[in-house]
């Protein structure tokens, strides 16, 4: 009875040591790709965001204007990307925008497709139209 107990213990041992293995590759998994995909989620409101914001106003060149900030945001990240993967694209009506980005990162993770893809598509229409409103008229000097 005695031999029978502590072979029991033995594989008590071996299972713990296999789950803390286990453990392990998963925290370290976690602890690489966690981040990316925390970077990838603010990037994404970030993005819709300004894009939003820049839309919302009447400016003119909305599309430049907003590929230009996701650039800068992408650059800010630094993620790998190709320009031609940036697109923002402003219906005819000015009244809906379309953005999507292809970009990638870096990580140390084995057996991990290096670099990670991502994608974003982010679209938003206005909801109250753009109002034109008159400029008001200088008031005449008075001497």
């Amino acid at each position: 009875m005695c031999a029978k107990r502590t072979s029991e213990q033995g594989s008590a041992k071996v299972f713990v040591i296999i789950l803390l293995a286990v453990l392990s590759i998963g925290a370290y998994a976690g602890i690489q790709l966690f981040p990316l995909y925390w970077d990838h989620w603010n990037f994404e409101k970030t993005a819709e965001t300004q894009m939003v914001a820049t839309l919302a106003s009447a400016k003119q060149n909305i599309e430049a204007t907003v590929k230009q900030q996701v650039v800068q945001l992408l650059d800010n990240m630094g993620a790998q990307y190709q320009p031609e993967h940036v697109r923002a694209t402003l219906s005819s009506d000015q009244k809906s925008m379309q953005v999507e980005v292809w970009y990638a990162r870096p990580h140390h993770l084995p057996l991990y497709p290096n670099p990670k893809q991502f994608y974003v598509k982010l679209e938003h229409a206005l909801l109250l139209p753009k109002l034109n409103l008159p400029q008001p008229t200088p008031l005449p000097q008075t001497e």
